[in-house]
C-alpha cells in the first residue's frame, strides 16, 4: 500500500496490532493471567502479527482495493514461477540477505 501512497492504513493497523500485543503480552505473562512468561511473550507477539496482517488484508477487501494491491502490472514480462523470475528475484534478494547476515555476525 506505500506504493500506492496510501500510508494510512498501515499507520491503523500498526495501531491496533500494537495495542494487541501490549494487551496480549500483559494477560499471557501476568500471573493473573496464563503465567507463560517469555514464551507468553513471543507467543503475543507473533498473535500480533498475524492481527497486522489480518487487519490489513480487511482493509483491503473492504474499501476493494484487491485489483490494485494483488495483481501483476499489465505490462510484466517476468513470469513469477518461471526460471528467469526466479532468478530476477535471486538478483535482488541474495545481496540484501548478504547485507543482513553480515550485519548479524
Amino acid at each position: 500500500l506505500d506504493g500506492l501512497q496510501m500510508t494510512k492504513p498501515g499507520m491503523y493497523s500498526s495501531s491496533v496490532s500494537s495495542i494487541a500485543q501490549v494487551l496480549l503480552c500483559y494477560y499471557s505473562v501476568s500471573p493473573s493471567g496464563l503465567d507463560m512468561g517469555y514464551l507468553g511473550m513471543a507467543l503475543a507477539r507473533a498473535v500480533g502479527g498475524y492481527i497486522y496482517l489480518a487487519s490489513l488484508c480487511t482493509y483491503v477487501k473492504y474499501n476493494h482495493l484487491e485489483d490494485q494491491v494483488w495483481r501483476t502490472p499489465p505490462n510484466s514480462t517476468i513470469q513469477i514461477w518461471s526460471c528467469s523470475g526466479i532468478l530476477n528475484y535471486l538478483a535482488v534478494s541474495f545481496p540484501s540477505a548478504i547485507i543482513v547476515w553480515a550485519e548479524w555476525w
